[in-house]
């Protein structure tokens, strides 16, 4: 790996699975500190520390949980290049279908997002810059069945499942 300046780390929440697994693996690569945040023990916790990369058990559910990820932070680190908030819940409301009509909570989370992002740039700017990443569908789920993925492709404007890839490359 190159040498680089940066000494900061990027923090990914949700970073032991699917995007932020990717995106922290891609970003340990060029050499940036990562620090992983993660709810569940998952298999490639291990691996992510094998790679130098920091990992952190946070949950967001509960305010207790999110000052304990800040006051962990804080102990660890003096500042921090960039947080990448990829941490989600994808529960469907009543009946177990997987569409985004039983999945209003995740929805109304991204509207939240949005105004978020406008508040805070507003507020912190031109010290802090804040953005927001909402790509829509980048990638199905393991156990996402043909029948819904047909349906979820005809509903989005590629028409097609990106992958991480694509996400990984907006996020740097």
């Amino acid at each position: 790996m190159a040498e680089t300046a940066a000494t900061d780390p990027i923090v990914i929440t949700g970073g032991a699975r699917r995007l932020g697994l990717a995106a922290a693996l891609a970003l340990r690569e060029e050499n940036y500190p990562v620090v992983v945040t993660y709810r569940t023990a998952h298999p490639s916790l291990a691996m992510l520390r094998d790679k130098g990369i920091e990992t952190i058990k946070a949950g967001f559910s509960t305010e207790s949980g999110v000052l304990h990820l800040a006051a962990e932070l804080r102990s660890r680190h003096q500042s921090l290049r960039a947080l990448v908030h990829n941490a989600s819940e994808w529960l469907p409301e009543g009946a177990a279908r997987s569409d985004s009509k039983k999945h209003i909570a995740y929805a109304a989370s991204k509207a939240a997002l949005d105004n978020l992002t406008l508040s805070f740039a507003s507020k912190f700017a031109p010290l802090v810059k804040v953005n927001s990443i909402a790509p829509a569908l980048l990638m199905f789920q393991q156990g996402d069945d043909e029948a819904y993925r047909q349906k979820a492709l005809q509903k989005s404007l590629l028409g097609i499942e990106p992958g991480e890839a694509e996400g990984v490359n907006v996020i740097r």
